[in-house]
């Protein structure tokens, strides 16, 4: 592979393939908006044959701002044809693939599959229907998440057949789907392909450290014999998509994918990070993950005016860990700073809610909210509205299997214990997917065979009257009461009422909390995996203790990346939290312990971080 080494405004003039390392704050959204700009304003190219594909929705819209900025100043018709996201671009080729839709098993019309829940229950169906143990769905998902479908005499390729038809039964697709479905179609196809391909000419891709086999195989047949075009940029060191089928090795294997005349730049200037938080983060993940590309030494802006060491508080409890937050907070919001707090999870979040209150601070938390009460009670609801939606019903009928025991009890005469009766009642439910087709739903399938099993028929029996129970209109006193009674038997909505009220509560907040007015920003909550892309003044990061981040069962140098990740988020101030003791359900034990400090942590060079260790007071005799 061709070594670039040129200043980093020339890049944009260089033909591809050219794969550009840009570790965290080095602009990789400004070196792709100056190669789009150079295109269509100095090479004159069509901005209907550029495409630009992100890794996520806000990322496409951060492309589009950053081609309206002052820097950039692109006049917004000579955008790219396309910027969107790898799976929009999938679902753009599958959906104007529109008079041959019937050789992929699809209708003109399809929708997607969004809910992963939903997606497991129709796995776990399709290894029955496959003749084999629920429990191997796993290994088919994680395929299909790597993008690596491939049709072989393997159990694992076996349940995958099966899944697709259920899929195809309800004319659905999945994410992957979009990906692998494009794929098929363009190698099936040439001339659609090339009419494609026309529209790519020029393919710029962000966040390539993320991208799977399907995702990659995409981009070798939109930028074959034309790979001039080719320009990605990313960071191998901040791939952290493993769960969602993401790899470095498209990165660090370039030229393997892409070998007419590969080249390679590098990033090095900072524009984010100070020295003491980019190079403590940089020894870090040095220690962890020793497979990365080689990266130049750092330099560093001029515009960054701070250069504050690492502080690393080991405290005593979380309680003490979330009053310093809180307390740095107060002071720092005063002066504007943009603050953003990482934690590994929900569960660290309600000591950092009580002492952000308690210090009148507002602020917001992004995570998906606890579904499991709200959601279960919809797709009740959904069913009744539209009882031949097969997806929702199913959900329906696992949820009703897991909740209502005295229901699925019924599906046999055997003295076995209630998982074994939960694990026959939802092969039974698979086996009427064979029955079901485009103009015959699920609902009715189960209908039309209830006689056949005593599960079954009271399953219907209890549909039927719960049905009848929503249709009566203030006819009966205790009606509310009979709903609230028989879908906590369907669904239980909640473990507990305090869990339902609880949820219920989060709901009202998020709601009432994104509507407040204040004069300071609020102070933003993230998990991890969401800080991806962030970025802030101020950057506290909870839960850095051992036997927790990473915990024993973590891949090691994936988590270490995240870290990193979530380390060179901060604009000015990087703060670290390890508390010597966790509640239960941080740490899965009844009683706590006494928690040591991350080697993560501990691998961070002391010259770039200052250790405040926080005693608890001595108690006077």
């Amino acid at each position: 592979m061709i070594e670039i080494k040129k200043p980093s405004n020339s890049y944009k003039e260089l033909p591809g393939p050219i794969l550009l390392l840009a570790g965290p704050g080095t602009g990789k959204t400004y070196q792709l908006a100056q190669r789009i700009k150079f295109l269509v304003e100095e090479k004159n190219i069509d901005p209907n044959k550029i495409a630009v594909i992100t890794f996520t929705k806000e990322a496409a819209r951060n492309m589009r701002e950053k081609l309206s900025d002052e820097d950039i100043n692109l006049d917004k018709e000579k955008y790219p044809g396309i910027i969107s996201t790898m799976h929009s671009l999938g679902n753009m080729i599958i959906g104007s693939y529109s008079n041959k839709l019937e050789e992929l098993g699809l209708p003109d019309k399809y929708n997607i599959l969004v809910n992963s829940k939903q997606k497991t229950i129709l796995l776990r169906d399709a290894a029955n229907l496959a003749k084999l143990d629920r429990s191997k769905w796993e290994e088919t998902e994680d395929c299909r998440l790597k993008g690596q479908c491939e049709k072989k005499e393997q159990e694992k390729c076996r349940i995958c057949e099966e899944y697709k038809n259920i899929l195809r039964k309800c004319a659905l697709v999945d994410y992957d789907d979009l990906l692998l479905l494009a794929c098929e179609v363009f190698k099936k196809d040439k001339d659609f392909r090339e009419e494609w391909k026309q529209k790519t000419q020029h393919l710029l891709v962000d966040e390539y450290q993320d991208i799977n086999k399907a995702q990659c195989e995409l981009i070798q047949l939109l930028s074959d014999k034309q790979e001039d075009g080719l320009f990605v940029v990313g960071d191998d060191e901040q791939s952290i998509y493993s769960f969602r089928g993401g790899s470095p090795e498209f990165i660090c294997n370039f030229e393997k994918y892409f070998p007419k005349n590969p080249k390679i730049g590098r990033l090095s200037a900072s524009w984010r990070c100070p020295k003491h938080i980019l190079l403590g983060a940089k020894s870090m993940i040095k220690e962890f993950y020793k497979k990365a590309v080689p990266k130049p030494t750092p330099s560093f802006s001029k515009k960054n005016k701070t250069n504050n060491k690492i502080v690393f508080y080991e405290v005593p409890t979380e309680k003490t860990e979330a009053k310093i937050i809180a307390a740095i907070s107060k002071e720092k919001i005063k002066s504007n700073n943009s603050i953003i707090i990482i934690i590994p999870n929900i569960m660290y979040l309600p000591a950092i809610k009580e002492a952000l209150q308690r210090y009148k601070l507002e602020y917001k938390y992004k995570f998906n909210i606890n579904e499991e009460g709200i959601i279960r009670f919809t797709t009740l609801i959904n069913w009744i509205k539209n009882p031949d939606d097969n997806i929702n019903f199913r959900y329906l009928i696992d949820l009703i299997i897991e909740n209502y025991n005295d229901l699925t009890k019924k599906v046999d005469k055997e003295k076995s214990g209630i998982k074994l009766k939960r694990e026959k009642a939802s092969k039974l439910i698979a086996e009427l997917w064979r029955k079901v087709k485009p103009e015959k739903s699920l609902n009715k399938v189960l209908f039309d065979n209830s006689q056949k099993n005593d599960f079954l028929e009271n399953l219907k029996t209890n549909l039927d009257n719960f049905k009848k129970l929503i249709e009566e209109k203030g006819t009966r006193k205790t009606g509310l009461l009979d709903f609230l009674n028989i879908s906590g038997l369907f669904v239980a909505p909640g473990k507990s009422p305090l869990d339902l009220t609880s949820e219920v509560n989060e709901w009202v907040n998020e709601l009432t909390e994104s509507n407040k007015d204040s004069s300071y920003n609020p102070i933003m909550i993230y998990n991890m995996p969401s800080s991806k892309g962030l970025e802030a003044d101020i950057i506290f990061i909870v839960g850095l203790s051992k036997e927790l981040l990473p915990n024993p069962k973590d891949d090691v140098e994936e988590k270490s990346r995240l870290f990193y990740v979530a380390m060179t988020r901060a604009k000015e101030e990087l703060y670290l939290f390890s508390s010597r003791t966790r509640s239960s359900k941080i740490t899965f034990n009844k009683s706590s312990y006494q928690l040591e400090a991350s080697p993560f942590v501990k691998a961070i060079c002391e010259d770039n971080m200052e250790t405040k260790p926080i005693f608890p007071k001595k108690r006077k005799n």
